[in-house]
């Protein structure tokens, strides 16, 4: 990514995440008849995604390290936009793999 970040114009680095979830992902989904998408999430879907790997590209140009760490937390930052911007609730189990998560990092850190 720092290197494409540092060639390529920053809006060309998100197009194969798009272009791979479009027909991995979405494109069988669609033809299933299986894909669920509330009106809400719909903008959100691709715009956070493309804002995202831009960012991460444009910083990947000043530091690898920082673009790393920032990188990273996508899951956890996804996970809190998805309960304050849409109303995701969170199962038990999810609670418990959390917990777990955070109790590792914790202990692992000191």
């Amino acid at each position: 990514m720092a290197v494409l970040g540092g060639v390529l114009p920053a809006i060309w680095t998100a197009l194969p995440a798009r272009v791979f979830g479009t027909v991995v992902v979405a494109l069988p989904l669609i033809i299933a008849s299986r894909l669920r998408m509330t009106r809400s999430a719909f903008p959100l879907v691709g715009i956070a995604e493309v804002l995202g790997v831009v960012s991460l590209a444009l910083g990947a140009r000043d530091g690898i390290a920082v673009a790393s760490v920032m990188g990273s937390q996508f899951a956890a930052i996804a996970g809190i936009a998805a309960m304050v911007l849409i109303g995701e609730r969170v199962t038990r189990s999810q609670a418990f793999g959390i917990a777990v998560g955070v109790a590792s990092l914790t202990i692992l850190r000191a």
